[in-house]
């Protein structure tokens, strides 16, 4: 079995798809200089979601599983900003290419702390909170 190299973090699944396809298509005459154009080509190709869209979906993603294992409205809401804002730093670190397991390391950090500062704004406020659990382990899924 060969073993692959590890992709870039923060690419769509469209670079993968398109130096394939360029795998397949090369034709034989093609020099190297045509080659690293079509390869810079794809490099640079913009994104195709904005990272507020990614934050966004990922949020709304993690309050749904929040939801799903039982969470009351505080902790889904709480979930969702945590979450949301933890993809959001992790996209934004992640394109300027700061090393991933720093960048997980500190997201996770931030996205829990604000788990933790919005249930607790809530409780203050007197809304009931429930079991925090259930949000925060519904939080950290972005990381995966």
């Amino acid at each position: 079995m060969a073993a692959k190299e590890a992709q870039r973090l923060g690419r769509e699944a469209t670079a993968p798809r398109a130096l394939e396809a360029l795998a397949r298509t090369v034709p034989t005459d093609m020099n190297s200089r045509e080659f690293a154009v079509k390869l810079a080509t794809i490099e640079t190709a913009p994104p195709r979601h904005s990272i507020a869209q990614i934050a966004t979906a990922v949020g709304a993603a993690c309050g749904a599983f929040a939801f799903l294992n039982g969470g009351n409205w505080v902790e889904v809401a709480a979930c969702v900003i945590g979450s949301g804002v933890g993809q959001g730093l992790r996209s934004f670190l992640i394109r300027r290419r700061f090393n991933q397991y720093a960048v997980t390391a500190v997201c996770a950090m931030v996205a829990s702390a604000l788990y933790w500062v919005a249930a607790a704004l809530a409780h203050g406020a007197g809304f009931s909170v429930g079991r925090r659990s259930i949000g925060l382990v519904s939080l950290v899924l972005f990381l995966i």
